[in-house]
């Protein structure tokens, strides 16, 4: 909805001056109405605003993103978890210095992306539950190997 109500007080970014930041010519700077509007909606949704750690961040964003890759190696769209781990690198920036998801993913283990897929299932649907595969090595202590 943040959006939407930005877009209704004409607040449509660099062209008017105003949309997420406050903007001088290209140069964006934080705006404490965004601020207030974002904290307004999160209580009128009953969303408990909270800091949220780094860890957290990283594992909201890559455990689904290794998750996903599990999936692609049950179906058998890939052949190795090391594929996986080229196209992120090659194609899409994952830092090369972490080997690509799926090698970091065995670095970590997998029970704590377990863990987490579990945590957003209900919330997000089907489509975020734990790949078998995923499961299965958790469970074994296994490796893509």
């Amino acid at each position: 909805p943040i959006l939407g109500l930005l877009v209704e007080l004409g607040r449509l970014g660099q062209k008017t001056g105003k949309g997420y930041y406050r903007y001088e010519g290209r140069k964006r700077f934080p705006d404490p109405e965004v601020d207030a509007l974002i904290e307004q909606v999160s209580r009128e949704l009953g969303i408990v605003r909270r800091p949220i750690a780094d860890e957290e961040i990283l594992a909201r964003l890559l455990h689904p993103l290794v998750n996903e890759g599990a999936k692609i190696l049950e179906e058998g769209i890939a052949l190795r978890a090391s594929d996986i781990d080229v196209v992120y690198v090659n194609g899409y920036g994952f830092p090369a210095h972490k080997g690509g998801p799926m090698y970091w993913a065995q670095t970590i283990g997998f029970e704590p992306i377990l863990e987490t897929m579990r945590m957003l299932a209900p919330r997000r649907g089907s489509r975020w539950r734990p790949a078998a595969l995923l499961e299965k090595l958790a469970r074994e202590g296994g490796s893509w190997a």
